[in-house]
């Protein structure tokens, strides 16, 4: 939906990126609070959150997916070794190689959001190293828009 959009040179209609985020927001909560059987949290944290990581089925659902996660129990270790995730919905702290938790995917998919609404990249840039000092710097622009007549 994104790419026809794109395409078209039109961002989003508001309401179908609101229920694309909000159930994938949705989804992301069912993660995060995974336990095990002892009901010990199994945190879970996506840490991979982009529009390529969304889907919308032919059906009309929403499924955030992600191949290359590794199992919940190895995400932590996982993540110390390696950056997971693309720079431009990286949040600040997971950029700078800090210690992530679920607000990384929170943040990210507030990125999203941000690009349905806006049909603009909000961190992308022209090279890694000036999308990751985007991301550092974090600043956002308030979002216009022009009002439909």
């Amino acid at each position: 939906m994104w790419r026809l959009c794109e395409a078209r040179g039109e961002p989003m209609p508001p309401q179908h990126a609101c229920r694309i985020v909000a159930e994938s927001a949705a989804a992301l909560h069912h993660a995060h609070k995974k336990t095990n059987k002892q009901g010990k949290p199994l945190g879970i944290v996506h840490r991979d959150v982009s529009p390529q990581n969304i889907l919308v089925t032919s059906a009309g659902g929403i499924k955030v997916v992600d191949s290359a996660s590794p199992r919940p129990r190895q995400l932590d270790a996982y993540a110390r070794r390696r950056a997971q995730g693309k720079f431009a919905y990286m949040a600040p702290e997971q950029a700078a190689g800090g210690r992530v938790d679920r607000r990384v995917d929170i943040f990210a998919l507030g990125v999203v959001l941000h690009e349905l609404l806006t049909g603009k990249r909000l961190f992308k840039r022209d090279t890694d190293v000036s999308t990751l000092t985007a991301v550092g710097n974090c600043h956002v622009d308030p979002p216009r828009r022009p009002c439909p007549a």
